[in-house]
């Protein structure tokens, strides 16, 4: 039994002088300079590293290097360098002992594609941008052409390592096929690196796109248009033929007459525990009452979310991930795009949305910031329920906003307020009413120093008197108050 040792160079193979392939005059010209090409590489899916000061798991070894493949390193903020990542030695020094060649190996030649994260927005964001070779090679410039001709034409499977951030889990999540496969990429040539494994031979396309990685900087090292190159990617995917969904069928009459089609992306049927708006469901009732059809995106699959956004003249989202599905989506020309913020983040995330859609010039943005208080009932803003005008944002959608709350409204309200309460902590519960409290006292004026003198509050930590306060409240809320009889002294002066 073979194995790894990092102290002295290994070979696995007949060729014991070289771990990459010679891509010299026998390669398309540029193969080499997008494509690195690897033998005898052992890829270790549970390595802890630190890439640009960001954990993650997955490191693959050259025991011709002696040393790990940078170029398979996922790129956060930067491209990575070898001086970018630190790596527990004594955990690879290990591994590297431990892992008999004969354990898992791949004989046949084999693509890497990169991290699978199990998260919807970063899914998108983050693990699709090495299979750039699976768009149209006609819109490819020349030297990118060969190597995608090259890679599409293998049709080998593609390996991906599933770093454990929010779930230890390894499977490939329904949306995730569903997507892949609609990029071109089929379930059955999707693979997770779950243990120690040697590929004789790997192909590793480069990253043109990351979480924020500057396009500038790819470009001029690889020498491409990164934002063109991933953007005719998602122009590649192709949606599965299906059946008008049920709320398109109900609002066919309605376009027909060339009236507008309006959908609010609603949050409110998320679970507690992510982040939402605090009283989020007054935003489904009003709007619903204004003619927008309330879409719950997790209800539906992929392909009904795609169809039901490119049929919509106008979309109102709550930041979130949800907005990820328009660069696969065929917006109307001059469709108009409503994105609330409910965290300062999503101004962010809607900037690095916009760079990836063709249509972007042609369609009407607005970001609607009324904000008052962020962080409200989580230090994580992607887990926090926080505070919004919701007064003003109702204006900036509806150009009007209602002077009262419909009955319907009122009930939703009151069915959210004993959910809250129901099944949230008591320092959330406090954190969401001191917020409330706070607005009221807040200025009127939509100035821009008035507005960062609020965003500077952090609603979560309490004084101790206000929290004891707050929490009896509650525990009134949740048990019926006894009325007092006029022959009793209460005790209040």
């Amino acid at each position: 039994m073979i194995f790894f040792s990092p102290l002295s160079p290994v070979s696995l193979t007949e060729h014991p002088d070289r771990s990459e392939e010679s891509l010299g005059s026998n390669k398309h010209d540029g193969f080499a300079s997008v494509i690195h090409e690897l033998r005898d590489g052992l890829a270790l899916p549970d390595c802890p590293l630190f890439v640009s000061n960001r954990h993650s798991h997955g490191a693959i070894w050259d025991p011709g290097r002696q040393d790990i493949v940078v170029e398979a390193l996922n790129g956060v903020h930067d491209l990575p360098e070898r001086k970018d990542a630190e790596i527990d030695q004594a955990w690879l020094l290990s591994a590297l002992k431990a892992a008999p060649v004969a354990s898992t190996s791949q004989d046949t030649t084999s693509i890497f594609g990169g991290v699978l994260i199990r998260h919807f927005g970063h899914f998108f964001h983050e693990s699709l941008s090495r299979l750039w070779w699976l768009g149209s090679i006609d819109s490819m410039p020349i030297r990118l052409q060969r190597a995608a001709s090259h890679l599409q034409a293998l049709r080998s499977n593609v390996w991906f390592f599933m770093p454990p951030w929010l779930d230890e889990g390894k499977d490939l999540l329904a949306y995730m096929a569903e997507i892949l496969a609609g990029l071109g990429l089929e379930p059955a040539r999707v693979h997770i690196i779950s243990e120690p494994t040697l590929f004789r031979h790997l192909l590793i396309p480069f990253q043109p796109w990351g979480l924020s990685l500057d396009p500038s900087t790819v470009d001029q090292r690889y020498g491409c248009d990164s934002l063109q190159l991933m953007r005719n990617l998602l122009d590649a995917y192709r949606l599965p033929g299906l059946p008008v969904m049920p709320p398109l069928a109900g609002t066919a009459a309605k376009i027909a007459r060339n009236t507008p089609f309006r959908v609010f992306i609603s949050r409110s049927s998320l679970p507690l525990d992510l982040g939402r708006l605090i009283g989020d469901v007054v935003l489904d009732e009003v709007l619903a009452e204004a003619g927008y059809l309330v879409f719950h995106p997790e209800n539906h699959s992929i392909s009904e979310q795609i169809t039901l956004y490119s049929a919509a003249d106008e979309l109102v989202f709550i930041d979130g991930s949800s907005l990820y599905l328009l660069w696969i989506s065929r917006l109307r020309p001059q469709a108009t795009i409503k994105v609330i913020l409910r965290r300062r983040q999503g101004k962010w995330i809607t900037e690095k949305i916009k760079d990836l859609l063709p249509s972007a010039s042609s369609l009407n943005w607005e970001v609607i910031d009324a904000l008052l208080g962020e962080e409200v009932t989580s230090e994580q803003d992607w887990l926090s329920h926080n505070l919004i005008d919701l007064r003003e944002t109702l204006q900036r959608i509806l150009g009007r906003a209602p002077s009262s709350l419909t009955p319907a409204a009122r009930h939703a309200l009151r069915d959210y307020a004993r959910k809250l309460i129901a099944h949230t902590k008591p320092e959330q519960q406090a954190a969401v009413l001191q917020a409330l409290m706070e607005a009221m006292f807040m200025p009127p004026s939509r100035g821009p120093e008035s507005r960062r003198k609020r965003l500077r509050l952090k609603l979560v930590s309490l004084g101790h008197h206000v929290r004891s306060g707050v929490r009896a409240v509650f525990r009134r809320l949740r048990h019926p108050v006894q009325v007092l009889s006029p022959t009793k002294k209460s005790g209040i002066p």
